[in-house]
Order: structure tokens, then C-alpha cells, then sequence
């Protein structure tokens, strides 16, 4: 399977994605005749020219006579008509109501048919959708990473007045992707580029293992200072892991001034309420006062949840966090039959290879209980029934 990672670092819009595609493999003469049927009626030319932004070469797609409005069901009763692959309409469907729901929102409307979509409702807007997701098609991308993305100050001129950057409809669709701030006063994540990378990418900070066989250069209409406004694409073949990878948070806060029952208490109630590990390390704080150093593993969408129990329970200011990325093996619950009775077992494996085996502690304690034996004799049965 082929994947994409997009490095947003200049941000992104609708023609630069396009364009990267276009400069990795994509046909002009493919887009141009699949999206004819759709745009014939507004007579669009489109074309290709390489530019240069601050001493790096880009493609950027221009596209000319592309103003005309419609409206949402306009844009997806002709992508629905159309001839397109399906996957390209499914795709081309998704994102454009994405862009309705996140407009819906912002604006406090009720979402319909014939909802305008001001700025996005532009037949460059449909060229922008439908043309990525034929690139995606054409280029046998499956899936689809995304870099951070700059966050802006500034304002920018919409059909409702005078907004601030990133305008309130871009913001509603980039919830859940990593932002870093940008000194740049200018829009460099459009509510179009916005879209599609969100609705068919994921965030991901680093680049995943793969072999890149390609990297296209997109363009970007402005000429930023000490920075070229370049969107980049790495195309490849993902490459086999052993492991599996995710991302989680670390939490930390030191304390000097709780007992260990409450500090105890405290880990109990982050237990109870979903955190993967919560530890503790002995450290020295200012004027050599004796503390705790707690740190909490967590599922990043456990991140609040983690960090309220840890301000109710513990008399600390501030809590330092972090986002991890995990390389952790396979693993399976088994059940094995040992003189003790079913014991459960966690099977870790490293690709195929069973790497390790533990015998679930709480089977084990019961079993030594009922049989009045001792508790290692129970782990030490269950191991050797285990292989």
C-alpha cells in the first residue's frame, strides 16, 4: 500500500495539495479530462507553470474562470452525476460535508441542501476536492499523513466581514490535529486545504516508516519572507514493522507538600478513570525540600480527564505535559489450563514471535487462595503450561 506524509510547515491550501500531486505523477491531461464533464459549463482553463518561493522550485496549477457560486447541493448533485470513480466521489463527498458541517456550526445555521458556502462555494473549490481526491486515486495512495500545521495571527477578509486567522470555519475542521504558532500574519491553512487534509488524513508529527519514492513540490500563491510558501508531499511503499506505534501524553507535576496516602489516593482515582501507567520517582526541589515527581500516562483524548483528578487531589499549580510516540509489541489474552484451574496469560509478540508471557496476577492470587499454595508456584505452573 502507498502512503502520503504532508509536510505542512508553510501551511496548506486546496491548489497547493493538488499541486504536489500534480508534480509527484499526476497527469494535467488525466485531471483536465475527468473533471471536464464537471466544469465544461464554466468554460475553466486550467494549467501548469514552475515557480519559485524564496529559492525553491514548486508546480503551481493555475486556474482561470473558476469564480461562478453554487451551492452545496449543487457542488454534490454534480459530483454524485458524474462519472468519477467511486472511491473519488466518496471521497470528494466526505470533504465537502466536512466543509458544511464545520460552516453549519460557526455560523449557527441549520445545515441544508442549499446552504451557501460563500468563499468555498466556488467551482475552484469543487476543482480543488475532486482533483486531490483523483490524484489520491490515480497514485494508489491508501493513506495519508499530515505534518503540524501553522497557526496564524492576522485577519482576513470573508463575505461576513473582517475574521481573525485561522477564520472560525478552519478552525472547526482542524480540531485534533497538532498546530504550531506562526509569526506570519497571513492565511496559510485555507478552510479547502483544511478539509481534505483532515478528512482523509491524520495527524502524525513525524514521518512514518516508509520508503519515499516520490516528493512533489505545491506552490503557494504568496511570497512569504525566509520561507518558501511550499507545500511538500513524500510518497512511498509503508514499509513492515514488528511493532505497533501510537501516540500518547505524559503528564508530570512535582510535589513537596502531600502525604503518601493522599498521593496514593490520588493514583487509585487516575487509575479508575482510564490512565495507561501512573508512577512516581523520588526528587529534590528548591531549597532542598524532599518531593515526588508524579508522572501519568494517558490517551490523548484523556488528557483533561487526567489532568482534573490531579488538581482536585493534589495541592500542585501546574502540570507539565507532552506528546509520546510508542513503539509496543503485540499482544493477546489467552487462557490455559493448569492443576490450578484456568489461568489467563498476556502473549506479547515482536511480528510473529512470542516474546514474552505473563501470567495475569489476580488469576494467579485466586488460585493460590483456594488451593493454599504459595503465589509462585501458581506463576511458575502457569509459565511452563504456557510454551
Amino acid at each position: 500500500m502507498r502512503i502520503a506524509y504532508f509536510d505542512c510547515s508553510s501551511g496548506a491550501s486546496g491548489d497547493m495539495i493538488l499541486s504536489t500531486l500534480l508534480d509527484s505523477g499526476f497527469p494535467l491531461a488525466k485531471l483536465k479530462s475527468s473533471l471536464q464533464p464537471l466544469i465544461k459549463p464554466f468554460k475553466v482553463k486550467l494549467s501548469l507553470k514552475r515557480v519559485e518561493r524564496c529559492g525553491l522550485s514548486g508546480l503551481k496549477i493555475d486556474i482561470k474562470g473558476a469564480d461562478a457560486r453554487l451551492s452545496l447541493n449543487e457542488i454534490s448533485g454534480a459530483i454524485r452525476k458524474s462519472k468519477l470513480p467511486k472511491q473519488v466521489k466518496d471521497d470528494s463527498l466526505k470533504i465537502l460535508n466536512r466543509i458544511a458541517d464545520a460552516e453549519t456550526k460557526v455560523h449557527h445555521h441549520h445545515k441544508s441542501k442549499h446552504i451557501r458556502l460563500h468563499e468555498l462555494g466556488s467551482v475552484d473549490t469543487l476543482i480543488d476536492i475532486v482533483g486531490s481526491s483523483l490524484g489520491f486515486n490515480h497514485l494508489g495512495i491508501g493513506k495519508i499523513y499530515v505534518s503540524a500545521l501553522p497557526l496564524n495571527e492576522g485577519k482576513v477578509r470573508c463575505a461576513h466581514g473582517l475574521y481573525p486567522l485561522p477564520a472560525p470555519g478552519t478552525m472547526e475542521l482542524l480540531k485534533g490535529f497538532e498546530l504550531f504558532r506562526s509569526p506570519i500574519k497571513k492565511e496559510l491553512v485555507t478552510p479547502t486545504g483544511a478539509a481534505i487534509l483532515t478528512t482523509l488524513g491524520r495527524p502524525s508529527n513525524e514521518i512514518p516508516q516508509f520508503d519515499i519514492s516520490k516528493i512533489g513540490y505545491g506552490a503557494g500563491t504568496l511570497d512569504l519572507p525566509d520561507q518558501p510558501n511550499i507545500l511538500r508531499i513524500f510518497i512511498g511503499t509503508a514499509t513492515e514493522s514488528k511493532t505497533e506505534k501510537d501516540t500518547i501524553c505524559v503528564l508530570e507535576t512535582n510535589i513537596d507538600n502531600a502525604t503518601g496516602e493522599v498521593i496514593g489516593y490520588a493514583t487509585e482515582k487516575l487509575f479508575q478513570a482510564g490512565a495507561l501507567d501512573v508512577f512516581t520517582l523520588p526528587i529534590q526541589m528548591k531549597k532542598s525540600r524532599p518531593g515526588i515527581l508524579l508522572q501519568v500516562l494517558a490517551t490523548v483524548d484523556m488528557i483533561s480527564k487526567m489532568e482534573g483528578i490531579i488538581f482536585s487531589e493534589l495541592p500542585t499549580l501546574g502540570i507539565r505535559k507532552y506528546l509520546c510516540h510508542r513503539s509496543k509489541l503485540r499482544r493477546e489474552m489467552r487462557s490455559v489450563k493448569t492443576k490450578f484451574g484456568a489461568i489467563r496469560v498476556k502473549v506479547s509478540y515482536l511480528g510473529d514471535e512470542a516474546k514474552h508471557i505473563s501470567p495475569e496476577y489476580e488469576d494467579c492470587r485466586k488460585a493460590a487462595e483456594k488451593y493454599g499454595v504459595p503465589l509462585r508456584n501458581v506463576i511458575s505452573e502457569t509459565q511452563n503450561k504456557s510454551y
